[in-house]
């Protein structure tokens, strides 16, 4: 029954009946004590019981995290890597981590074995140390809010939890390569086609990008041809993402990276399918494809030519209606 055809029974007195019936006491006994039809107050416990459950899934989606923030003298690249090499070197203290970039600098976010004073300031030192060294100008300490309701409930922060600290550590690797033969683009295009491919088909993954675009507007129109010349270019990488990556080919170091990204896709359409996310499954993976981008580094106004591109790539405007 729809919640809005409830009755209007006072709070307090529709609280108690309904611990009443978590309590054991039969629903049809503890209806009549509040005068209510008993499928009414049986719709108010399923009520109290899933926001329950959603707040604690909120809760420990956020509770064991240590938020960083920080700020840092020269480019984000260079604090990006500085901080993965000191994060490498505290694994008996921090189990997971990952960064977004942040105006005026990184929000770092740690996932600390315990969550004791001990830990934190063992961690705090590192950061001192950076601090001292010149690698970053100044940091301090916040409260961390996932975005739990964003990613489509607590099992779908959990999963993106595990692509976040997967992603971060790609890109310090990423950054540190001496050369980089394949552009950040290129790299990003295949990953993110690897996630989508594992669930949705072709025109489904379309619409992905496109619901991406409209978030990345463009400040001007690109000329003529540039989309469908982009399009024509990582069309390979969006539409059958697993063809580029070979052994001996340029894309190799990236298939442990691609891996990650399968993994989240998979998981998630389990999640999906199994009625574990509270908002669609092609919602989620935008969000995916914006924070993955974020964390790359790449432009806002990139982001929005590569997502038109990408949806050229898989809609081309002469099959569109």
């Amino acid at each position: 029954m729809s919640t809005d055809h409830l009755t209007t029974t006072a709070p307090a007195d529709l609280t108690k009946a309904v611990l009443a019936v978590l309590s054991d006491t039969p629903i049809k006994v503890a209806a009549s004590a509040i005068n209510t039809p008993p499928e009414n107050l049986t719709a108010m416990v399923e009520l109290y019981q899933n926001a329950g459950r959603e707040a604690l899934e909120t809760h420990a989606a956020g509770h064991d995290w240590y938020q960083i923030n920080v700020k840092f003298p020269g480019s984000a690249d260079a604090a990006v890597t500085a901080l993965g090499q000191h994060l490498d070197s505290l694994h008996d203290l921090v189990d997971a981590w990952w960064f977004i970039r942040k105006k005026p600098g990184l929000k770092l976010r740690l996932r600390l074995r315990a969550a004791t004073t001990d830990t934190r300031t063992a961690v705090n030192a590192a950061l001192n140390d950076l601090a001292s060294s010149g690698a970053i100008s100044r940091w301090g300490t916040a409260i961390y809010e996932p975005e739990t309701a964003a990613f489509g409930s607590g099992t779908g922060m959990d999963i993106a939890h595990d692509l976040f600290c997967a992603d971060s550590r790609h890109i310090v690797t990423y950054l540190r390569r001496p050369a980089a033969n394949v552009g950040r683009r290129e790299v990003s295009m295949l990953l993110l086609g690897t996630m989508l491919s594992t669930s949705l088909d072709r025109f489904e993954r379309g619409d992905v990008w496109h619901r991406v675009a409209e978030l990345r507007p463009l400040p001007e129109t690109p000329p003529p041809g540039q989309l469908e010349a982009l399009a024509d270019k990582i069309r390979p990488l969006v539409a059958s993402p697993l063809g580029p990556i070979t052994p001996a080919g340029p894309l190799a170091f990236a298939a442990p990276w691609a891996d990650n990204f399968r993994h989240a896709g998979q998981s998630l359409y389990e999640a999906a399918t199994a009625g574990h996310l509270t908002r669609g499954i092609r919602h989620i993976f935008g969000h995916h494809v914006i924070f993955h981008w974020n964390r790359l580094g790449l432009p806002a106004t990139t982001q929005g030519v590569l997502s038109r591109a990408a949806c050229e790539a898989l809609l081309p405007a002469g099959s569109r209606p």
